[in-house]
């Protein structure tokens, strides 16, 4: 094998799976890169007034949020639009269609390229779930819960607090905490929680420590049992979530107005 030879047989696979096709907004480009679906990443040239803009078809974004995975918020919201922002690109948040800016026409095929590797970027996005990427664990499980409980509680940041919580919620109807709320990914997470939970006064808001997975994976068995041992609340977020809520929901204080 030579360098020559290798350049040669790279070339004819990337240039056999790729073909441009004519579509009513204009070109339709289907690339050599296979997505998890089985199909082939495609996005679309279309003109404008303002010059050519390179775009999907929105079912990717549109797709992942619908399934519960937020990448429109946090630390996924942040990662995409700086994918996106590399190669001049941004997304629709009616339409859900990723959008490059306007380019020249003789700029086209670069930026082809850089559109194309930032659509293959964002589709590892989706792997950033609680079960892999223990820092979003926080927004998923705040996200739920506003989503879930909004009526009842409001979700506010602890911030008045040495040890704060990761949000807390207060009672809509009487403006008072309902509980303060830890997201038990991590032995040392699950070690403030139980601090704030032994310094509590018998009628403050609970804490309420949910744990991302079973004992022994986020945090040790040690630690569980010393925790539960103490009285602390644990409900279990990963394989039954909406039960975890509803927990959360059953164990925050209620107070008449």
């Amino acid at each position: 094998m030579t360098p020559e030879g290798l350049k040669s047989d790279i070339c004819r696979t990337f240039c056999a799976g790729l073909s441009v096709s004519t579509v009513p907004a204009g070109f339709a480009v289907s690339t050599a890169f296979i997505m998890p679906d089985g199909d082939p990443l495609t996005f679309y040239v279309v003109e404008t007034e303002d010059g050519w803009v390179l775009e999907d078809d929105g079912d990717f974004l549109a797709t992942t949020i619908a399934s519960g995975i937020p990448i429109d918020t946090g630390t996924r919201r942040n990662l995409l639009e700086g994918i996106l922002s590399e190669c001049s690109s941004s997304w629709d948040r009616d339409s859900f269609q990723i959008r490059s800016f306007p380019v020249a026409e003789d700029r086209i095929k670069h930026a082809c390229i850089s559109f194309a590797a930032a659509l293959v970027r964002t589709r590892d996005l989706v792997h950033l779930t609680q079960e892999t990427v223990a820092s979003t664990f926080a927004e998923d499980l705040r996200d739920s819960v506003a989503r879930r409980l909004c009526g009842q509680f409001e979700v506010e940041d602890d911030d008045k607090t040495d040890n704060p919580a990761d949000f807390i919620l207060k009672d809509t109807r009487t403006g008072l905490r309902a509980a303060s709320i830890f997201a038990a990914n991590s032995n040392e997470k699950l070690v403030v929680a139980l601090l704030r939970h032994k310094e509590r006064h018998p009628d403050d808001a609970p804490v309420i420590a949910v744990l991302e997975k079973e004992p022994g994976k986020s945090v040790s068995n040690k630690r569980f049992m010393m925790a539960q041992n103490r009285g602390l609340l644990m409900p279990f977020y990963g394989p039954d979530p909406e039960s975890a809520i509803e927990f959360i929901r059953d164990h925050a204080r209620k107070v008449a107005a």
